[in-house]
């Protein structure tokens, strides 16, 4: 797999993290952040949100994928 294929699969996967709000790697660059409660079954829960650079990253990664996305469809409508 090369090296551009890679960082596209990875910049793909940290738009869907961003999305679900899940992986320490995200929470380690400042893109979401955790904080430990307790949940309404009074159970220990951690509870992430996405932060401003988060919010950030994902609106630049969202606008990206969609031009990636309309150029693929473009190359594959055409005949």
């Amino acid at each position: 797999m090369t090296q551009q294929r890679m960082d596209l699969l990875q910049g793909t996967l940290d738009l869907l993290i961003l999305k679900t709000l899940t992986l320490q790697r995200l929470e380690q660059q400042k893109l979401i952040a955790s904080e430990w409660s307790v949940s309404e079954k009074n159970r220990k829960a951690k509870y992430y949100r996405l932060t401003p650079a988060g919010r950030a990253r994902l609106a630049r990664e969202t606008s990206d994928w969609k031009k990636l996305s309309n150029v693929i469809n473009l190359i594959l409508s055409t005949t």
